[in-house]
């Protein structure tokens, strides 16, 4: 027996930043520039007829320089291991022949976790930041006390209270949650000019926003708080091409007294530092325009790798895997490689983590 995997790409699929996703960008450098450009929404000035045209000041583009992490792990398989281990789920006198089955289990497992950094960063992006303790030449990803920090940039009005519009605690049915929501896209169209179209947040914290008694109200006399719930769970084939047996999981419901925004109900988890770390704590909110690379990006930096002794290196941008023999061992085995050099890049302006419980 063994445990049922989940799929690691739900960020990187619904914002299109999985590899070569469709808001992805190449970079040929490890150092990229992220340019952020805002619309001011002023209105041109009037002019009286037959006079000279009024000089504009052309739009200020702010830019960052960053450099993009990266990802690299390798798995040493020896012949003597694989020659003498059975096939998986089967009796021990059924030999895994060359050790075929095993050798797809553990490269499959390999590129899971190496895609999973990249599903790190996008929900650093998301909360604003993360980081990594430094142990030797290792990074270990986590989300707080970091050793080096990834800052995003999101300003200090679009996190916690974002400014004042979260006006108490969601904990509370009594607080007038459609209220905020509304309050909180008014903030979004002055900050950015991008609505509010999504929500993030786990099931415990969407079970009492529909239990919030203002959101009830709002339903009708029926006090029914939400127009639209789905949830779906289906065995697939897991995207990374290895055809495992995976269960995808997706919940969106929205609320019928403010359906401007759907939501997206996730308690998936991360093991970060050797904890298990939740996308989303009960308290934590994120609210964000519809995906585009008008507001979040993806850079996928060029790396040039060693996939074969004896053929020129073999540039690659972003994720990679692939398995090679070494010549120089004197017992024969392989090598299973995973790496991903991958950055998302954000307007910072046109998104918001909360905290829902002041």
């Amino acid at each position: 027996m063994q445990e049922i995997k989940t799929p690691f790409d739900r960020f990187q699929e619904f914002f299109g930043l999985g590899p070569k996703g469709p808001n992805c960008m190449s970079s040929e450098t490890r150092s990229v520039s992220v340019d952020i450009v805002n619309d001011d929404r002023k209105v041109s000035t009037f002019s009286a007829p037959g006079s000279d045209p009024k000089v504009e000041a052309p739009q200020v583009i702010g830019a960052r320089q960053v450099t993009a992490p990266r990802s690299f792990s390798v798995i040493d398989l020896n012949y003597e291991t694989l020659n003498n281990i059975r096939t998986i789920g089967s009796s021990a006198s059924d030999l895994d022949r060359n050790g075929m089955q095993y050798i797809k289990h553990v490269g499959a497992g390999l590129m899971r976790k190496v895609r999973r950094f990249r599903e790190f960063m996008i929900l650093g992006a998301l909360r604003g930041s993360c980081g990594f303790v430094q142990s030797g030449n290792d990074w270990i990803p986590v989300y707080t006390s970091p050793d080096i920090t990834f800052d995003w940039q999101l300003p200090a009005t679009h996190k916690n209270q974002l400014n004042g519009n979260i006006s108490a605690t969601w904990d509370t049915a009594g607080t007038e949650i459609i209220t905020d929501l509304g309050n909180i896209c008014a903030y979004a169209e002055a900050e950015s000019g991008l609505p509010i179209q999504h929500a993030w947040c786990n099931t415990s914290r969407w079970v009492k926003i529909l239990n919030n008694t203002q959101v009830k109200a709002m339903g009708g006399t029926a006090n029914v708080a939400f127009d639209e719930w789905r949830y779906i769970a289906q065995m697939m084939k897991s995207p990374d091409g290895t055809n495992t047996d995976v269960v995808k999981t997706e919940a969106t419901g929205v609320l019928k007294g403010f359906p401007n925004i759907t939501w997206h109900i996730t308690d998936r988890v991360l093991t970060l530092n050797g904890s298990t770390t939740k996308y989303l704590g009960n308290d934590d909110v994120i609210f964000h325009p519809e995906p585009s690379d008008d507001w979040i990006r993806g850079w996928e930096v060029k790396e040039s790798t060693n996939q074969g002794y004896g053929k020129e290196p073999t540039d690659v941008f972003g994720f990679a895997s692939w398995v090679k023999m070494p010549v120089d061992s004197h017992v024969p085995k392989y090598l299973l490689y995973g790496l991903d050099n991958f950055l998302p890049a954000t307007n910072p302006n046109a998104y918001f983590f909360a905290d829902v419980t002041p």
